[in-house]
């Protein structure tokens, strides 16, 4: 999987990537896994403070889902460093979305942009059935993101998590 915007590119990471590479993506996970970041997401997502911590990480996410990385791309099209993930799990028809971006890159509009690269991008080259993404009550932004995008708040689960899904087909 591999799309882009007009800012970003976003692409797929291999399950067997070289460990060269594990490594330096493990050290920009590291940083873009920050307390902040993480402040309303899953156990799991918490205290990397490590790069073997960021490694397994990453390992574990690669070995659960398809996980993309999000890249700020310039005129010439060359990569800069790494912003954020994006991961989809898919069950039966649906798939189930998560991601994380930076807090450097918070409030620019790039979350959106990544996300409607990620609505075409499956309206084209899926058949899933519909896109379903949870968030935390506390996180306001990225409700108003997914809402933003055509998202609708289905239900909630005993946790104060709002699932939001939008439809494919």
């Amino acid at each position: 999987m591999k799309y882009s915007t007009p800012r970003l590119a976003v692409q797929q990471l291999a399950e067997d990537m070289p460990a060269d590479q594990l490594q330096v993506i493990g050290t920009a996970a590291q940083v873009i896994l920050s307390p902040s970041v993480v402040a309303h997401l899953p156990p799991n997502f918490q205290n990397i403070q490590s790069l073997a911590a960021a490694q397994g990480w990453l390992e574990n996410m690669l070995a659960e889902s398809t996980l993309l990385t999000i890249r700020e791309t310039s005129a010439d099209q060359h990569q800069g460093p790494l912003m954020g993930f994006v991961f989809v799990y898919v069950d039966d028809q649906d798939a189930h979305l998560g991601y994380l971006l930076g807090e450097a890159y918070w409030g620019k509009g790039f979350a959106s942009e990544f996300l409607a690269g990620l609505l075409a991008y499956a309206k084209q080259h899926t058949s899933w059935g519909k896109l379903i993404g949870g968030v935390g009550k506390e996180n306001q932004a990225s409700s108003h993101v997914l809402s933003k995008l055509g998202f609708v708040a289905e239900h909630r689960d005993s946790n104060g998590t709002t699932f939001y899904a939008y439809q494919l087909r």
